[in-house]
């Protein structure tokens, strides 16, 4: 499961009810500090963050490197990314947290219609991109979830995720919209997997108090089918 809690954990309910029902193992959580995880992880559970992005998963976690966005004049964790052991395999598990387009059109306003704050907002989410995709490019077995903060239309997700298996597009039901505002819902919350992995099956978690809905996915090592 991915999920992006806004800061907090509103109802540890509504979580560890799902953690329970979907029998997960593996979640991702983003905007979420370690002292929230604890309320919601069960009891024996590797659990590893930096800032407010966490990976808490029933196997062991092996931390292998983060990135922070400082490096392109930005706050908070770009991306982290682990190493699993199951079943005597090694599996790469990258979870991550891209710039957010509405921070450009904010700027954009701000700025009495200055084009270029979209522009630079644009630049940033294609480089933040293009780093996480360099970062895994040769990692295998490989999943990668987290709050992409752009739906698979977008031409900066093809281009650097697009090759992977998106686990609602593969077994998924409806739109499965992640992310509500206003009047708008959109699906910019994801789970990849690279080849070795088949999706058996995807869905849209239920509320957790967020504007963020979890998603959720099972998946399977070919070899093991």
């Amino acid at each position: 499961m991915s999920v992006n809690l806004g800061g907090g954990v509103e109802n540890p309910g509504l979580i560890k009810e799902q953690i329970v029902n979907e029998q997960l193992v593996l979640i991702a959580f983003q905007e979420t500090p370690g002292s929230e995880v604890a309320k919601v992880v069960p009891q024996g559970w590797d659990t590893h963050c930096i800032g407010q992005m966490c990976l808490a998963s029933a196997y062991k976690l092996k931390f292998l490197k983060s990135q922070s966005r400082r490096i392109l004049g930005g706050w908070g964790q770009l991306g982290l990314l682990y190493e699993l052991h199951i079943r005597k395999r090694k599996i790469y598990v990258m979870n991550l947290h891209l710039e957010t387009p509405r921070k450009g059109f904010e700027d954009f306003q701000l700025s009495k219609l200055n084009f270029e704050a979209i522009f630079k907002n644009t630049e940033q989410r294609y480089i933040e991109s293009s780093i996480i995709s360099s970062w895994v490019e040769k990692k295998a077995p490989l999943i990668i979830l987290g709050d992409f903060n752009m739906p698979v239309e977008s031409s900066i997700y093809r281009e650097n995720f697009g090759h992977y298996k998106n686990a609602f597009n593969e077994a998924g039901f409806g739109f499965g919209f992640t992310k509500h505002i206003r009047m708008l819902s959109v699906r910019i919350d994801h789970i990849l997997t690279d080849e070795n992995f088949s999706v058996l099956k995807a869905k849209i978690g239920n509320d957790v108090g967020s504007d963020h809905s979890p998603i959720l996915a099972t998946v399977v090592l070919n070899e093991v089918l």
